[in-house]
């Protein structure tokens, strides 16, 4: 595995719990194992993300999609 979910690091948006990811693994020049990366509320979420973004539902980042700063990705139609 190349990641964990922290389970003592979350941030709730209404009902929905999101966990911070940390890296297990050296993956890229910039990626070493123990860093902290966004906010995801399941594995199949994903993707690229950084920082304090965040990405929750059924929402899906992909290719070569990179999600950072304080992005906010989330399924459409879902109500905050």
């Amino acid at each position: 595995m190349k990641y964990e979910l922290v389970k003592t690091d979350t941030k709730k948006f209404g009902s929905i719990t999101l966990y911070r990811i940390r890296a297990l693994i050296d993956m890229r020049p910039s990626v070493s194992a123990g860093d902290l990366g966004g906010y995801i509320e399941k594995e199949s979420n994903l993707a690229q993300v950084y920082s304090t973004a965040q990405v929750f539902g059924d929402a899906w980042v992909y290719g070569d999609a990179r999600v950072s700063g304080n992005a906010l990705i989330e399924e459409q139609g879902m109500k905050k």
